[in-house]
């Protein structure tokens, strides 16, 4: 609970005075809540700019998840996040875990963003494997038998074990 509350106080902080409408909902006190049951003071944020989406998730991208749904399609706003969090891929649209540019950003900041990725180019699938060899084995099987990605896989794997 205690990062969800510097999740939303990051977010509120981030747009202060650029426009954004919220609504508080009533503050009660529960006992025993479940875990389903978000905090009562939640701020849910209904409209935010352009600007402020990407400042936001451009300072932490997992925040992607809070924006509305209008974000979570909009190529620009996704890239911000993702470069700051590969992780934010899950938050993200379809249409944006399809698009090669948004997974290519992903996975450049985090390989194991791949997870989340419905499409993946050749280009990409190189560019993880040339980061990390062993994330050869997270790769559609499309790639895992693609020969020059299983080249790179193991040229990388290779290197990092004569580093060691």
């Amino acid at each position: 609970m205690f990062l969800f509350v510097v999740a939303v106080a990051t977010f509120v902080t981030a747009v202060h005075g650029q426009g954004i409408e919220t609504i508080k909902t009533p503050t009660r006190r529960r006992t025993n809540a479940s875990p389903t049951h978000k905090n009562d003071r939640e701020q849910r944020f209904l409209s935010v700019s352009k600007d402020t989406a990407i400042t936001v998730v451009s300072q932490n991208g997992s925040m992607l998840q809070k924006l509305p749904n209008e974000w979570k399609n909009n190529k620009d706003v996704v890239i911000a996040a993702v470069r700051n969090n590969g992780s934010a891929l899950q938050f993200a649209s379809d249409a944006m875990k399809a698009d090669n540019d948004v997974v290519a950003a992903a996975v450049t900041n985090n390989p194991s963003a791949i997870q989340y990725a419905l499409s993946l180019s050749k280009d990409t699938a190189l560019a993880v494997v040339t980061q990390n060899g062993s994330m050869l084995q997270q790769l559609p099987n499309e790639w895992k038998n693609d020969k020059d990605v299983v080249t790179a896989a193991v040229t990388r794997s290779e290197e990092h074990t004569s580093e060691l």
